[in-house]
């Protein structure tokens, strides 16, 4: 059993990089302390206020435990879809697979050790919607039973484990799919890419039938809540009427779908991770002449083939790409109907080019390979700087690599939405044309962030993809710009075609000192790592 902990430990320390943390640079560790807090703080106080302002309405109206309901679903959501892209790098795949086998550790128990370290940044998430439903379903319900915190505290150890469950059992079985082909990680990221978006399109296309049939076979709001997510049930009735039976018939299923989804995971993970580590080379081997190529080329085409070769970096790279490409594809069958989809309201239908912007802003911002570009270089990074080359055309070549992805997008994208909402042709010119502005933002701006919060020491991708500094920065900054121009907007009174040149000219502004930071302190920072 002291193996197993003391296992458990060191995987939790390497998975995180805590000793980088603790003995790394102070002010760079303080710095992403102090994010975290910022992070951290921001959303547990959107969740208060959101269940403040929700619990408080259904409270006045007697039904003060739905928004328990509520919050449980919505962490439901997140942590699946969390746990969902989180699997590959976590579980399968990973670097360290071949120096575990190696090690006098059972299966079971490495297995067992995996799972437990995705479980603990859930508890997170939990405790973002949990906790302040508890506190105002307190504050305003008319009774609160003596046991509700008793009961709230046991059972918020056990709500992340069906939602990470379920997601790993559908990680497991897609991961799976994929180890039987060849080409494994094209066919992985398909797979995944296909899914993903599948569950972003089916609330919009069939999210209303769903919610009609529901109400049509239920006959109370709480029918369906549990409808929806079944174990509600029991977890609400042991909150509220302090039901110790339905506390434990809770915990009970969530135990039995634990062990569940560990025996699945373990009779698969040796099979999986020896498919998806193997390589295949062609026995039909026949001499050629060489091709030359420009050195700029020659990295370029390296920096693609690294960037296909990793599946978690393309799924949390590409997505909002082709999230604007179908976006656009709409525009073409649903006209202005599209945008109440998206805001749910024709109020804004008479600002179609400010939306157009805004969507596509919205996924572009989210479509950076250069935030994480320096990190992946990992152990191989002096490799990198020990070529002859100038440091520029590093740059140049790990900037190209996220315009070939972004630059089509918003061409693509900025020519579909047009033509399905009816722009003229001069407004979708200047659509295109800012939307390839935004797009040089966000690659010089990835690049600047990672030189200066990179990580090398790393065993998995997920590590460097979803939990690094470099990344929550491109990722909430480029939120926070997409929302907090829009809001201002909203204040201002000023002419849509006022307000986007002046957006203009600050990302124009905004990528000439991007550019000069590159020439100057990008090449010296390089240089230092």
């Amino acid at each position: 059993m002291s193996r197993f902990f003391n296992f458990l430990k060191y995987d939790f320390i390497n998975t995180y990089s805590l000793n980088r943390l603790i003995k790394g640079d102070k002010k760079k560790n303080f710095y992403k302390l102090a994010l975290g807090l910022f992070l951290s703080v921001y959303i547990i106080g959107f969740s208060f206020i959101f269940n403040n302002f929700l619990g408080k309405d259904l409270a006045k109206a007697g039904f003060g435990e739905y928004a328990l309901a509520m919050s449980l679903s919505m962490s439901f959501g997140v942590i699946g879809i969390a746990g969902i892209l989180k699997l590959a790098g976590a579980i399968f795949g990973g670097r360290d697979y071949n120096i575990l086998g190696t090690m006098p550790i059972n299966k079971i128990e490495i297995v067992m050790v995996k799972i437990i370290n995705i479980l603990i940044p859930t508890y997170i998430l939990t405790l973002i919607f949990i906790i302040p439903s508890y506190i105002v379903y307190m504050q305003n319900a008319p009774y609160v039973n003596g046991t509700f915190l008793i009961y709230g505290i046991i059972m918020s150890l056990f709500v992340p484990i069906i939602p990470t469950a379920i997601a790993t059992l559908i990680g497991t079985v897609l991961m799976y799919v994929a180890s039987k082909f060849k080409y494994k990680n094209i066919i992985t990221i398909i797979i995944f890419l296909i899914f993903i978006i599948g569950v972003m399109i089916f609330p919009t296309v069939f999210g209303e039938d769903f919610l009609n049939g529901i109400l049509k076979n239920s006959k109370s709001i709480s029918d369906i809540f549990y409808s929806i997510y079944p174990p509600s049930k029991f977890y609400i009735n042991a909150l509220v009427n302090g039901s110790f039976l339905d506390m434990v018939i809770f915990i009970g299923i969530s135990l039995a779908i634990f062990i569940a989804f560990v025996w699945v995971v373990n009779t698969v993970y040796l099979s999986i991770n020896s498919k998806l580590l193997e390589t295949s080379r062609k026995n039909n081997f026949k001499m050629k002449s060489l091709k030359e190529n420009s050195v700029e080329k020659t990295l370029i085409q390296n920096e693609i083939k690294r960037y296909l070769g990793i599946p978690m970096v393309i799924l949390n790279t590409c997505l909002g790409a082709v999230l604007f490409v179908i976006y656009s594809c709409a525009t073409i069958f649903m006209g202005e109907k599209s945008i109440e989809v998206i805001f749910e309201s024709n109020m804004y239908s008479d600002l179609k080019l400010g939306v157009i912007i805004l969507v596509g802003a919205f996924c572009l911002l989210l479509t950076c390979t250069t935030s994480n570009t320096i990190s992946l270089e990992g152990n191989k990074f002096w490799q990198l700087r020990a070529l002859p080359i100038d440091t520029e055309t590093i740059f140049k070549s790990k900037i190209m690599v996220n315009l070939l992805i972004s630059v089509p997008s918003a061409i693509i994208g900025g020519i579909l939405s047009s033509i399905g909402l009816g722009l003229t042709f001069i407004e979708g010119v200047c659509a295109i044309g800012l939307l390839i502005i935004i797009c040089l933002f966000v690659s010089m701006g990835g690049l600047l962030v990672n030189l200066k919060f990179y990580t090398l020491t790393w065993t998995s991708e997920v590590a460097v993809v979803k939990r690094s500094a470099s990344s929550m920065i491109m990722t909430f900054g480029g939120l926070a710009l997409v929302f907090g121009a829009g809001f201002l907007f909203t204040q201002i009174n000023i002419s849509l075609n006022i307000y986007l040149m002046i957006i203009t000219m600050f990302f124009v502004i905004a990528d000439i000192i991007f550019f000069y930071l590159l020439k100057k302190w990008g090449v010296e920072r390089f240089n230092q790592i």
